[in-house]
């Protein structure tokens, strides 16, 4: 009977050590999770503080002083990711640098991607998002899907870089961008603001 010589041995070792450190770096599928909505309806919020600001590829291009919002959300158990409402968003007194700026468009649903119950803190997405931005000289599009955090207390917190589903794109420059070269179709856009929603009550999700 044959014996596996210590070379051949140490080449075995070595490409089980490569696979398996393959399936370790590959990333995880999101997992689902059950959560519940309750107090839906339908309610409005405001910038809490202000403003509301608008980058791409990390620069600032709109302050934006005022933004109302109304929701309309979905009492309900769902399974994440789960659409649990819609969203219309207004954009006032916006300005880049001194500049007036216009923004118009939609940001589409609220969709929940996760509930933590120790700080009962919501991971959700706004979206999808299409949006308007034009200044003098500078005129472009905003797709994709805005992240925030929700705190049962009304807040909404808006920062680029939250969890997305697989196959969910973030917020980006759309095509067909006119801004003197500054702003290219597929530009990461990032949107910051904190919101408050006029309550109690306030939507509850667990």
């Amino acid at each position: 009977m044959r014996t596996m010589g210590r070379t051949a041995m140490a080449r075995l070792l070595a490409g089980i050590t490569v696979i398996a450190a393959i399936f370790l770096a590959a990333p995880a599928a999101s997992a689902q999770q059950a959560v519940t909505v309750t107090n839906g309806g339908s309610y409005s919020a405001g910038l809490s503080p202000g403003p509301a600001t608008l980058t791409v590829n990390g620069v600032v291009f709109v302050e934006c002083a005022f933004s109302p919002m109304s929701l309309s959300v979905s009492s309900g158990g769902f399974t994440t990711p789960a659409d649990i409402g819609d969203v219309s968003l207004t954009l006032t007194s916006c300005l880049a640098g001194s500049n007036p700026v216009t923004v118009t468009g939609s940001v589409g649903d609220i969709v929940v991607t996760g509930y933590n119950s120790g700080t009962q803190i919501s991971t959700m997405y706004l979206g999808p998002v299409d949006l308007h931005y034009s200044a003098l000289g500078c005129d472009f599009d905003v797709a994709g899907h805005a992240t925030f955090s929700y705190d049962n207390l009304g807040g909404l917190d808006f920062s680029p870089g939250g969890p997305l589903p697989p196959g969910i794109a973030p917020l980006h420059v759309g095509a067909g961008a006119t801004c003197l070269g500054l702003v290219n179709a597929g530009d990461p856009v990032g949107f910051t603001a904190a919101y408050q929603i006029s309550g109690p009550p306030f939507p509850v999700v667990s």
